[in-house]
């Protein structure tokens, strides 16, 4: 037969292997676009590849491109539609611009669309996937059933005095810094790398409130706890790859055992909870952290209390926790504490430099409240910040921590028509995906949206704010979860003891559970607070403080605002002070509008369902496995949702304003039941050391950090150049 083969292919011209690499061309070719006809048969419009396999994502996958500028040209190429199809490589995306839409997606019809994609091998990588960020359906379900009693008020308030001592020991660093600086006999303003330090704040208060660990990563930066961080945080291009062949061709991916986490720093991880929940129990040392928590919910002593309300957990669960579960909670903890925090604190000191009134405004109101606390802040006084707050959101709406979420269709499902869009089929297994960062940055959304303006978040602007536009943390209950005390707190959660408090507010989580946590489980938790912890809390800090640096006059007012409320506490802010600050509440709301830590989010339907019409799309099908996104970056810079998108104005979240914010159109931590759930957390987290900062320093822009920003090429929220901002002491 063989020889038969040789023959024939002996006696083949020019023409037949000319024929036959044609065909095979042509073959290709076909393999590689025939699904690029799927919108068009489901009747979504949508954008169609220029070239075969690669889709519309190909550049941000390779770092050629940055990812929120991928989130805003696909936004505006779906323009008028409010949902818009493209493809990642060959997989079809369903992109849910309309904020009414999203609602559905991520809220009212939770249920269809509760899981995100898989990015990794549950054998290969154990704490990776069973964090609760990756769970999927009745596990998901019970985990975080299992932890939310964990992120209440009542216990972020008990865990204020370790953040706020990590943010007063970064203070004195800079001041030390400056006294050596004058020593040398230099003069001038204090250089610095605002994200080196607040990556640094962000890992000591992850380490103390989720591991158990003390750190001064600032006078120690070579400390194990925040090199394995980095080592765990930090996407090499191989771990990119990895990641890239999980989405492209995850059966094989799977089957080939590649690992998306660096082993070395998981085993230090899962090593570092074992031994911690070994040595606890033995010697029943008790401790106010993560672990504790999730060591209580595995034993189920994880409860309500009488005075907390519940919005979102309303899932009813019987698992318990394993050591493992511990591990892969506390790995996701410290991804979301260091990278997100010092990421979201790099952005708000990055827009206080460049917004000077809005600089002296918020410092206005921490001296306020440092005067108020005698120096030493507290919860109460943090949380009346309003001023704060203000900068904050917006910070986190300019650089919203995700860019984007996606989630699976998990059941077929009709999305309703909306003003947008008229109802759209959505299949089990298609991907619906939430473009964060353009919805924070649509003008119809906000005015003037690429305008740094802390007013959009006052109290007398919110209510302007659409719902759902505004999202930095994700959306709906698999909103961002994160929150303080978490190794201990974790602990408590797998012995049942955490119970959550009665006039506590759940909006979404409405599932019992009464699982038991492994260790393996509170390890995966601890890790991925990490994350969360670590990543979002340093960039959003970092985009308010170089906004805050262009826009000096939101400065100064926050200032005020900042002195005040030292001034009403003696120097010791409380956390309802902080609390209290409505400035710094629209500030940071204004950085996290321009700014979201999530540039989209994605979800996966999981059964049949039909998107009903809106004023922009007709109703869509959307199908078992399909996939929604959510442009959230977009969204928050959409200026049919926000006047002037591009310009920070706090205002926008004002008392007054607030109510003009449209519904849905405001997500910087994502949307819905599997929002980040340590929102709060993050938000008290960034608070406190923009207390610090603004109360004791000037913030300047500085020659080495570009503006306009340029946003780095690849997935992350960063910009060229990195952040830098002069730092000059005050004279209060």
């Amino acid at each position: 037969m063989l020889e038969g083969v040789y023959a024939a292919l002996s006696r083949a011209t020019a023409a037949d292997w000319l024929l036959l690499a044609s065909g095979l061309l042509l073959g290709l070719y076909l393999l590689g676009t025939w699904r690029y006809d799927f919108f068009k048969r489901r009747g979504v419009a949508s954008t169609i590849p220029k070239a075969p396999f690669l889709g519309n994502t190909l550049k941000a996958f390779l770092g050629l491109s940055p990812f929120p500028d991928l989130v805003q040209d696909l936004y505006r190429q779906g323009k008028g539609h409010g949902v818009f199809g493209f493809f990642e490589f060959r997989r079809p995306i369903f992109m849910i611009r309309d904020p009414d839409l999203i609602k559905v997606v991520t809220v009212k019809d939770f249920d269809h669309f509760m899981n995100h994609r898989s990015v990794a091998s549950e054998k290969a990588d154990p704490i990776f996937t069973q964090n609760l960020f990756n769970l999927k359906d009745q596990r998901w379900k019970d985990m975080r059933t299992t932890l939310s009693p964990a992120f209440t008020t009542s216990k972020i308030k008990a865990m204020f005095p370790l953040i706020s001592a990590c943010t007063a020991q970064t203070a004195k660093y800079l001041h030390e810094e400056q006294e050596a600086l004058i020593k040398r006999g230099k003069k001038g303003p204090l250089e610095v790398d605002m994200k080196d330090l607040f990556t640094r704040l962000a890992n000591d208060v992850i380490a103390t409130v989720a591991f158990g660990v003390g750190c001064d990563s600032q006078k120690d930066p070579k400390n194990e706890f925040y090199f394995m961080g980095k080592e765990m945080t930090t996407f090499t291009f191989l771990r990119t790859m990895i990641f890239f062949a999980y989405l492209v061709i995850p059966k094989v991916a799977e089957a080939l055992g590649l690992r998306v986490l660096s082993e070395r720093a998981t085993n230090y991880f899962d090593t570092l909870v074992h031994s911690t929940i070994k040595e606890r129990q033995q010697k029943g040392i008790f401790r106010p952290d993560m672990l504790q928590l999730l060591m209580q919910a595995r034993e189920g002593q994880l409860k309500a209390e009488a005075n907390e309300e519940h919005e979102t957990e309303k899932f009813d669960s019987k698992f318990k926790l394993s050591n493992n579960d511990i591990t892969a909670q506390a790995v996701i903890f410290f991804f979301a504490g260091f990278e997100t925090v010092s990421t979201a604190l790099c952005f708000t000191a990055y827009a206080l430099s460049r917004n000077p009134d809005a600089q002296l405004r918020l410092q206005k109101e921490v001296d306020a409240m440092m005067k108020e606390t005698g120096g030493k802040p507290t919860y109460e006084a943090i949380q009346g910040m309003k001023y704060l707050d203000a900068v904050i959101n917006e910070a986190l709406r300019m650089y919203p921590p995700v860019v984007a979420v996606d989630r699976m269709c998990r059941e077929d499902f009709v999305l309703p028509p909306s003003d947008t869009s008229p109802s759209v089929h959505i299949r089990n297994g298609d991907i619906t995906w939430v473009p964060i960062y353009a919805l924070h940055h649509d003008p119809e959304l906000w005015e003037e949206p690429d305008k740094f303006d802390p007013e959009r978040f006052s109290d007398e602007n919110k209510h302007r704010i659409k719902p759902f536009s505004y999202a930095p943390f994700g959306l709906g209950p698999r909103l961002c979860i994160f929150r303080p005390d978490m190794l201990q707190l974790l602990m408590q959660a797998r012995e049942g003891q955490l119970k959550a408090e009665a006039n506590e507010e759940h909006e979404t989580e409405k599932f019992d559970s009464k699982f038991k946590l492994s260790n393996n489980d509170i390890t995966a938790q601890a890790v991925i607070f990490f994350f969360a912890g670590f990543e979002t809390v340093s960039t959003a800090l970092c985009f308010t403080a170089y906004a805050l640096s262009r826009h000096p006059d939101a400065q100064l007012r926050l200032q005020k605002e900042v002195d005040a409320m030292m001034k009403e506490t003696g120097g010791k802010p409380t956390y309802e002070a902080i609390q209290g600050m409505k400035y710094l509440d629209a500030v940071i709301n204004e950085a996290l509008r321009m700014y979201p830590p999530v540039v989209a989010v994605d979800r996966m339907c999981r059964e049949d369902f039909v998107l009903p019409p809106s004023d922009t799309s007709p109703s869509v099908h959307i199908r078992n496995g399909d996939i929604t996104w959510v442009p959230i970056y977009a969204l928050h810079h959409d200026p049919e949702l926000w006047e002037e998108p591009d310009k920070f104005d706090p205002e926008r979240f004002s008392d007054e304003n607030k109510h003009r914010i449209k519904p849905f159109s405001y997500a910087p931590f994502g949307l819905g039941p599997r929002l980040c759930i340590g929102q709060r957390f993050a938000l008290l987290e960034v608070k406190l050391a923009l207390v610090n900062l603004v109360a004791n320093f000037d913030i300047r822009p500085s020659p080495k950090t570009k503006h306009p920003l340029q946003f780095e090429k690849g997935f992350n929220m960063m910009i060229r150049g990195g952040f830098w901002n002069q730092l000059i002491p005050r004279n209060v």
